[in-house]
């Protein structure tokens, strides 16, 4: 059970074992293990193996959130970290599939990046959706199951659906995702044009993130030149891209 105060990103977590002597009835005498019971930090559940749980949390300096462990039957251990806090890359959202599966999306240079981990070690096994540019919407899927979905918004279509099946490493429809459905916009193919992302050096020394979407025909700025215009009036009106440009 979380408990919160006000619109603040601090939360109570208290747990009680249901198979606990005297936690067989819901009701005001439950026994609560208060394994969080000072206001400061977040915990969000994700998932949990028995005794042990799994969460997400801003706490001991991580503000772009990371991922622990905590042990009902070993409290003294406390909070054991299981993928490390990054400094760089927000984590911005986490779910479990394949039942030992961790799927945790990741704000890189503004741009939404997933990735796969193993439950029980918090190892990285790869990255998911490698070369898919865009937001990443919704993951949806049960740990029980060998399949999930993502959909993704990007700057060529208004979303696209795509499954991700999970298998042996010699199945070769598995481990990699296939497009489930997408939504079609009248004169935009996505697959004619090309996304990037680029940098630059703004003149006080940051280094800006930029991307850059063109027809994949145009191998120099000067063909682009000429159809940038026309991409950019059909990504606005019709897909609702934000930002476009060209240079000549």
């Amino acid at each position: 059970m979380t408990q919160s105060r006000d619109t603040g990103r601090s939360n109570l977590l208290w747990i009680a074992d249901l198979h606990e002597k005297g936690n067989e009835t819901l009701g005001p005498n439950l026994k609560w293990h208060k394994v969080v019971n000072e206001w400061g930090s977040f915990y969000g559940d994700v998932a949990n193996d028995g005794t042990k749980f799994y969460l997400m949390t801003d706490a001991q300096d991580s503000p772009n959130n990371k991922i622990v462990t905590y042990d009902l039957a070993h409290p003294d251990r406390g909070f054991q970290d299981l993928v490390a806090h990054d400094a760089k890359s927000p984590l911005t959202s986490v779910h479990v599939a394949d039942q030992d599966k961790l799927v945790l999306l990741y704000s890189v240079d503004v741009k939404d990046v997933l990735y796969l981990h193993d439950l029980k070690t918090g190892a990285r096994i790869k990255r998911l959706g490698e070369g898919l540019m865009g937001s990443v919407d919704q993951i949806a899927g049960e740990r029980k199951h060998d399949e999930m979905w993502f959909s993704m918004s990007g700057f060529t279509s208004p979303g696209t659906v795509y499954r991700y099946k999970f298998g042996e490493d010699n199945d070769d429809t598995a481990n990699k995702e296939e497009v489930y459905r997408e939504a079609k916009v009248d004169g935009i193919k996505a697959d004619d044009y090309i996304s990037e992302q680029v940098f630059f050096e703004s003149k006080d020394g940051t280094r800006v993130p930029m991307f850059v979407t063109r027809p994949k025909e145009c191998v120099s700025a000067s063909a682009c030149s000429v159809l940038a215009p026309r991409l950019a009036m059909l990504l606005f009106a019709r897909v609702g891209v934000v930002e476009c440009g060209h240079r000549s």
